[in-house]
């Protein structure tokens, strides 16, 4: 199981990478430019490029770090993969939108190098997953929120993707993403997802429950009731 953070900001990464078991980190062309928004300095401190190198650096080398392309032309699209690899680093996935072109441009890099790292993107369709999956990707990416709001089944698609990588031995993992809830999360981890990236927000929303606070509470104050306020585990040999 990998839990992927989806977000480009330094303090969300490492907080997120210093309490969990995380596996990566995921960005998109909105998150960046939202980023850039909130963030005024972030274009005059360091460029696109140098900011990604120090996510990857902060994540470490076992953790994977998927940046996405904008072009739209499976020329253009190609050439902006390279880049990533020229300039970033040659271990990142590369996502691509499985459109029609970008389906084109990954089957070129594929051929070209069956070991390019690719994570298909933007997959609202089952139809959509299998074309990508029999590419060889590393990873499809449906968007289970944007699905359902189509009255769609994100979770049957996910499950026929597991399936079909499963009957013909390809590779391909499923990356969930487009959560707005835990709930979505666990149904999408339950039809089949090996992954899935989430927002700050929502991988750490599982801790404000209060009740969790509340017996934390209760186990604190039984034991002090005992051995004294302020007390803990400090026994003497």
């Amino acid at each position: 199981m990998e839990f992927i953070i989806d977000s480009v900001n330094l303090d969300e990464i490492r907080e997120v990478f210093d309490y969990l078991q995380m596996q990566g980190v995921t960005s998109n062309p909105s998150i960046i430019a939202k980023e850039l928004s909130l963030n005024n300095d972030f274009l005059r401190q360091q460029n696109f490029y140098s900011h990604m190198q120090t996510i990857e650096s902060l994540i470490g080398p076992n953790a994977s770090l998927h940046i996405q392309t904008v072009a739209l032309k499976a020329e253009d699209i190609i050439e902006e993969a390279y880049l990533i690899k020229k300039h970033i680093s040659k271990y990142a996935y590369v996502k691509i939108p499985a459109t029609k072109e970008g389906l084109k441009a990954i089957k070129l890099l594929k051929a070209a190098d069956r070991d390019f790292r690719i994570t298909a993107t933007a997959i609202y369709t089952t139809f959509q997953a299998f074309y990508a999956i029999t590419l060889n990707v590393d990873y499809i990416v449906p968007y289970v929120n944007r699905i359902e709001s189509l009255n769609n089944d994100p979770y049957k698609l996910i499950s026929d993707s597991v399936a079909l990588v499963k009957r013909d031995n390809y590779k391909t993992k499923v990356l969930a993403a487009s959560f707005k809830n835990t709930e979505q999360i666990i149904k999408a981890i339950s039809a089949g997802s090996v992954a899935i990236t989430a927002s700050y927000d929502l991988l750490l929303q599982v801790f404000k429950n209060p009740h969790i606070d509340v017996a934390i509470e209760t186990f604190k104050n039984d034991w002090q009731t005992v051995f004294g306020v302020g007390s803990g585990i400090r026994f003497k040999d």
